[in-house]
C-alpha cells in the first residue's frame, strides 16, 4: 500500500470530523447565523496537524470549505472559509509544534502557558479577520458591525481550541494501563456531579431561578480532576461544562442569558476562558510539583549515604521528637565527650550564638517551608573552653512514605580558621575593590609573563569584550595596527628601565569592530630587585567627545553650505524670473504654427526644472517659501497617496497604518508633501526588485513632556552602511550613479523638517530595510484644510499707477514689461530711494511692487516709509527668501501681499490684479504660498490602498 493510500482514509477521517463538528458548531450560532460560540473544528483542525503533521493539512481545507459550503454561502465566501480556517490551524502548528513536541501533555506550565497565549490567544487571528471581512464584502453584515463580527468569531474559535484541543492531545498519551475500579468509581463520581450541577445550573425549568455564581461552583470539581486526574481528567470535565453552559446560554437558560445579548457573549467566553485556564494550569503544576518530590526522595537518600560515610561532624534531626543524634566528632568539635552532649535539639540551642540563634533557626525554618532550596547556613557555638567556634552547616530533608517533612539530617564543619583568615582578606579586597570597579576609568592590572591579571567592568564596556573574551586577547590585538609602534616603544622604555610610567593617546579596535580613541596611562610596578612585577593600565575613552567635536564640525559645515545654497538659490531665481518671463511673452507673440514654439516650450521646461532645483535648495538652506498652517498629518498623507502611488512601481507594495489619534501639527502641508514624495523615491530606489514601503503616523509622550506628533517612512530596501547614514543629509551626496540623483533629496528633507521644527532620524543595516523617523510637535488646536483659489483670467486691466522697485535691471525690466501689456503705468525704480523720489513726484500711486531684499533700503523699510504718506497704498512684496531679517512675522491681509520668485507673467499680472480689486484676500497674504501644486482628496482607507492585485490582507471564514 503507499503512502497515499494509507494517508488517504486519515485526511478523509479528520476531514469528516471537521465536518460534523462543524455542523454541531453552527447549532450554537449566536451572530449574523454564522459566527458561533464555541467553534469546535478550531480545536480538532490543531490538534489534527500538532498529532499528525502537515500532511493533515488538506483535510483541514477540504472540511473547512466543504462545512461552510453546506449553509448554502456564497462559494467565494466558502473558499475564503477554507483558507482563514487553515491558515488558523498552520499557525498553530508552527507556533506550538517547538513547545509541545512529540508527546503534547500539556504536563508542565510552561507548556500551558504558551498554549494559551499562542494556540488560544494568537491562532484565531488570521481566520477571524478573514471571516468578518468576508462576512462583510458578501453583505452578510452592515459595517457598523465589522469589529463585533471579528471579536465573537475570535472568541469561539478561541474557546474551540481552549476546550476541544486539550481533550484530544492528551487523552492519546494518557497512561493506558487498566485502572482500578476504585478509580474508575472516583472519575464516574467527577462526571456524575458535573452532570449534576450543569443540569441544575443550566437546566430549562430549573436554572431560571438560579443565581450567577451557582456557575462556578464547577471550579472545586476542576479542582478534583486536575489533582487526581491530570490534564486528561481536566479536559473531559471542561468538555462536558461548556457543553451544558453553550447550550443553556444557547436556549435562553442559566446565569448568562438574563442580559443582553452581547453580555451575554462576553460573560459565557469569559466563564469559559477563566474555567479552562485554571484547569490545564493547576494540572500542570499537580504534575511538576509531583515530579520534583520524587526528584528529592532520589537526592535525600544518595545524601544520606554519603553523610555516612564522611569524617565530619554529623546530625540527624528528628522533626516529630525534637531529639537529635549527634557523631562523637560533632561532639568533639565542642570539646566534649560523647556522654557529655545528650542527643536532643535544646543541646544545639543552648550551645549556639546568641546573635546566630533566630537567624539561623530562620534559614532552618525558610528551608523546610521550600522557601530557599538548600539548607547552607554559618553560625557560631560554644566550645567548651568558652571560646567561640564557627561552624558551617549543611542539612538534607528526609520526607516520609506520605511525603511528608520528618528528618533533616546533616553535617558541621569547623571553620574557625578560614573565618579569620577570610575576614582580613576581604577588608584588605573591598577597599581595593571599592576603587577598582568605581566605574569612572577603565583599570586593568597585567603582568609581562601572566598577562591580564585583573581588570573592571568599565574596561570590558570600553574595549566592548565580555571578560573570558577579554582575557585572551593581549594589548597587541587590541591596539590599532597603526598605533602599535608606538605603544610598543613607549613599553620598551619601561622595561629598560629608562622611564617608569608613560601616557599617550592611541586608537582601540572594540569587539564590535569599532575603532575607538582613548587616553591610556600605564606605571610600572616593580620588585625589590627592579625587576618589573606587574602594570597598571587607566585607559579613558574618547569616543563621546570626538563625537561631539565631530558632531560640532558637521554642524558647522551644514550651516555654511546652507548659507552658500541659500544665496545662490536667491540670486539664481533672479536669472530665472528673466529667462522664463521673456519665453512666455516671446511666446505670446508667436503663431500656433511656429515652429520656434516648441523650442521655447523646451526652455520653459528647463527654467521650471531649475526653478525646482533652487527651491531644493532654499528649503535645504531654510529658506524655502513657508505656509505653516494648523494640520494633520494624515490628512496630508491621504492626499499625497495619489502621487505617492504613481511614484513607486507596480512590484512595490506602499502600505499606510496611521493612528485616528494622531496628534495636529503646525507645518507647511505642500513642504510635507514634499518630504513624503522624496522619502517615498528614496525607498523606491533601495528596492530595484520589490518590496515595502510603510508609511505611519503614531503619538508619542516618551521624549518630554510635550506630545509629539511621530511620521515613520520604512522600507525592505538594501539598506545602508554606518559610513553611508553619516553622509545621507549632505548635500550633493549620493550613492546613485551619475544622472540618477542630484543629491539633494535627503538634504531637502533634512532642511524642511528642521524648517518646520522637527527633528529626523534613520536607522538602517545593510540588507534589512531602512526607518526614517520625523517628529513633530504636537498641538491642540484645529487643523485647517486650504485650497488655493482659481486664477483669474488673464485680460486687459484697467489703467492703474503702479510704482515698481526692483534693483535687478533684467527682473525690473521684464516686470515692467508684463505690468504695461496689461494696461497699467509702470513707474520703475532701481532702489529704495530712488522710489522715493518718484512717489514724491507722483500723487496717484495705487500699488507698490517691491523686492524684498536690496542695499541701504530694503522692501520692507521702503514699504513702511511710504505707507507712513499714503496710507491707502497696497504693497506687494517679491522676494526669493520665506522671510526676510527686517520683516514682520505676519503681513497686514488688508493691505499687503507676496509674490515669490521665480514667477510667470501671467502669475504676476494676477497678483497685481488681486491686489488692486480686493487687497490681499488669499492665503498668500499672509503667509509666501506653498511651491508643491494642490492633490485632490482621494478614498482612502486605514489599511493603506495598494494597486496591486490581491495585495489586500483580510481575515477569514463565517459561520
Amino acid at each position: 500500500m503507499s503512502f497515499q493510500d494509507r494517508n488517504l482514509p486519515v485526511v478523509a477521517g479528520v476531514a469528516t470530523a471537521y465536518v460534523l463538528s462543524a455542523q454541531l458548531g453552527l447549532q450554537l450560532a449566536a451572530y449574523s447565523n454564522n459566527v458561533t460560540l464555541i467553534w469546535p473544528p478550531s480545536g480538532i483542525a490543531l490538534a489534527a496537524l500538532l498529532l499528525g503533521g502537515l500532511r493533515l493539512v488538506p483535510a483541514i481545507a477540504i472540511g473547512a470549505f466543504t462545512a461552510t459550503a453546506l449553509t448554502g454561502a456564497p462559494i467565494l465566501f466558502a473558499i475564503s472559509t477554507g483558507i482563514g480556517n487553515t491558515l488558523e490551524a498552520c499557525l498553530g502548528y508552527f507556533l506550538l509544534r517547538n513547545i509541545i513536541g512529540d508527546s503534547p501533555r500539556l504536563s508542565s506550565l510552561k507548556q500551558v502557558l504558551h498554549f494559551a497565549v499562542r494556540g488560544v490567544l494568537c491562532c484565531p487571528i488570521p481566520s477571524c479577520l478573514l471571516g468578518a471581512s468576508s462576512l462583510l464584502m458578501n453583505s452578510m453584515i452592515p459595517g457598523s458591525e465589522f469589529v463585533r463580527a471579528m471579536f465573537v468569531w475570535w472568541f469561539g474559535d478561541a474557546m474551540g481550541i481552549l476546550i476541544i484541543a486539550p481533550l484530544l492531545l492528551t487523552i492519546p498519551y494518557n497512561n493506558l494501563r487498566r485502572p482500578s475500579p476504585e478509580r474508575m468509581l472516583e472519575f464516574s463520581g467527577l462526571l456524575a456531579s458535573v452532570v449534576f450541577l450543569g443540569i441544575l445550573t443550566y437546566g430549562k425549568g430549573v436554572s431560571e431561578n438560579v443565581e450567577g455564581p451557582l456557575s462556578y461552583a464547577v471550579f472545586p470539581l476542576i479542582a478534583w480532576a486536575a489533582l487526581r486526574f491530570g490534564q486528561p481528567g481536566v479536559a473531559t470535565v471542561l468538555f462536558f461544562a461548556a457543553i451544558f453552559a453553550a447550550l443553556g446560554t444557547h436556549f435562553g437558560h442559566g446565569p448568562f442569558s438574563n442580559v443582553s445579548q452581547q453580555s451575554s457573549l462576553a460573560n459565557l467566553h469569559f466563564y469559559l476562558a477563566v474555567l479552562g485556564m485554571t484547569g490545564l494550569i493547576l494540572a500542570a503544576i499537580f504534575s511538576e510539583l509531583k515530579g520534583t518530590q520524587a526528584e528529592l526522595t532520589v537526592i535525600a537518600n544518595r545524601l544520606q549515604l554519603a553523610v555516612r560515610s564522611a569524617n565530619i561532624g554529623l546530625w540527624d534531626w528528628d522533626l516529630y521528637t525534637n531529639a537529635v543524634t549527634y557523631s562523637a566528632e560533632w561532639k568533639a568539635q565542642l570539646g566534649h565527650e560523647p556522654n557529655e552532649i545528650k542527643d536532643h535539639f535544646e543541646e544545639w540551642r543552648s550551645r549556639c550564638h546568641p546573635d546566630d540563634l533566630q537567624p539561623t533557626l530562620r534559614v532552618v525554618e525558610d528551608y523546610l517551608n521550600k522557601r530557599i532550596p538548600a539548607y547552607r547556613v554559618e553560625f557560631r557555638m560554644r566550645h567548651k573552653d568558652g571560646s567561640w567556634k564557627w561552624i558551617l552547616a549543611y542539612g538534607q530533608l528526609v520526607t516520609d512514605a506520605s511525603n511528608k517533612p520528618c528528618r533533616l539530617i546533616g553535617c558541621h564543619l569547623d571553620v574557625t580558621d578560614q573565618k579569620s583568615n577570610e575576614q582580613s582578606m576581604r577588608q584588605s579586597e573591598a577597599r581595593f575593590r571599592g576603587y577598582f570597579e568605581l566605574g569612572l576609568i577603565g583599570m586593568a592590572i597585567t603582568s609581562p609573563r601572566k598577562g591580564w591579571i585583573e581588570f573592571n567592568d568599565k574596561l570590558c564596556q570600553i574595549l566592548g569584550y565580555p571578560r573570558e573574551k577579554l582575557r585572551s586577547l593581549t594589548w597587541a590585538e587590541l591596539t590599532h595596527p597603526d598605533d602599535l609602534y608606538a605603544d610598543v616603544a613607549q613599553f620598551d622604555r619601561v622595561v629598560r628601565g629608562e622611564i617608569e610610567s608613560y601616557s599617550m593617546e592611541k586608537r582601540f579596535i572594540r569587539g564590535d569592530g569599532e575603532v575607538i580613541h582613548a587616553d591610556i596611562a600605564a606605571h610600572a610596578v616593580r620588585r625589590p630587585d627592579g625587576s618589573i612585577d606587574h602594570f597598571v593600565a587607566l585607559i579613558h575613552d574618547l569616543s563621546e567627545r570626538r563625537r561631539l567635536e565631530e558632531q560640532l564640525r558637521q554642524s558647522q559645515k551644514m550651516e555654511a553650505i546652507g548659507q552658500l545654497a541659500g544665496g545662490a538659490a536667491h540670486d539664481f531665481n533672479n536669472y530665472l524670473t528673466v529667462i522664463s518671463g521673456y519665453c512666455e511673452l516671446l511666446r505670446l507673440t508667436m503663431p500656433e504654427n511656429d515652429p520656434s514654439r516648441a523650442t521655447l516650450d523646451t526652455m520653459l521646461t528647463a527654467s521650471e526644472r531649475a526653478a525646482e532645483l533652487t527651491r531644493q535648495l532654499l528649503a535645504f538652506s531654510r529658506q524655502s517659501v513657508l505656509k505653516p498652517v494648523v494640520l494633520n498629518l494624515n490628512s496630508v498623507i491621504q492626499k499625497s497617496e495619489p502621487l505617492l502611488q504613481g511614484l513607486v512601481r507596480e512590484n512595490i507594495q506602499l502600505v499606510f497604518m496611521l493612528s485616528p489619534d494622531v496628534g495636529n501639527v503646525v507645518a507647511d502641508p505642500g513642504q510635507l508633501t514634499q518630504v513624503l514624495v522624496n522619502l517615498a523615491t528614496n525607498a523606491r530606489d533601495a528596492m530595484p526588485e520589490g518590496g515595502l514601503i510603510v508609511i505611519q503616523t503614531s503619538n508619542d509622550h516618551s521624549q518630554d513632556a510635550q506630545r509629539q506628533a511621530v511620521l515613520r517612512v520604512s522600507d525592505t530596501g538594501h539598506g545602508m552602511s554606518d559610513e553611508t547614514m553619516s553622509r545621507i543629509f549632505e548635500p550633493f551626496y549620493t550613492t546613485k550613479v551619475i544622472g540618477k540623483g542630484t543629491g539633494l533629496g535627503l538634504a531637502v528633507v533634512y532642511g524642511i523638517i528642521t524648517q518646520n521644527h522637527g527633528t529626523i532620524s534613520v536607522q538602517s543595516q545593510q540588507n534589512q530595510g531602512t526607518t526614517f523617523e520625523i517628529r513633530f510637535p504636537a498641538v491642540a488646536a484645529v487643523a485647517v484644510e486650504n485650497s488655493p483659489g482659481p486664477l483669474v483670467p488673464l485680460v486687459k486691466r484697467e489703467a492703474a499707477t503702479i510704482l515698481l522697485v526692483e534693483d535687478e535691471p533684467a527682473v525690473r525690466e521684464l516686470s515692467k514689461q508684463i505690468l504695461e501689456r496689461h494696461g497699467y503705468h509702470v513707474l520703475s525704480a532701481d532702489s529704495g530711494h530712488a522710489a522715493l523720489a518718484l512717489a514724491e513726484q507722483t500723487t496717484d500711486i495705487s500699488l507698490l511692487v517691491t523686492d524684498m531684499m536690496m542695499p541701504e533700503m530694503n522692501g520692507w523699510q521702503l514699504a513702511q516709509t511710504l505707507l507712513e504718506q499714503r496710507k491707502e497704498l497696497k504693497v506687494l512684496f517679491v522676494s526669493g527668501y520665506s522671510r526676510d531679517t527686517s520683516m514682520p512675522n505676519r503681513l497686514d491681509p488688508r493691505r499687503m501681499g507676496w509674490l515669490q520668485k521665480p514667477f510667470s507673467p501671467a502669475r504676476l499680472a494676477d497678483r497685481v490684479h488681486s491686489m488692486l480689486t480686493s487687497g490681499s484676500n488669499d492665503a498668500a497674504a499672509d503667509n509666501p504660498p506653498s511651491s508643491s501644486p494642490p492633490i485632490p482628496t482621494p478614498h482612502f482607507s486605514a489599511i493603506g490602498q495598494n494597486r496591486t492585485p490581491g495585495a489586500y490582507r483580510v481575515g477569514n471564514t463565517t459561520r
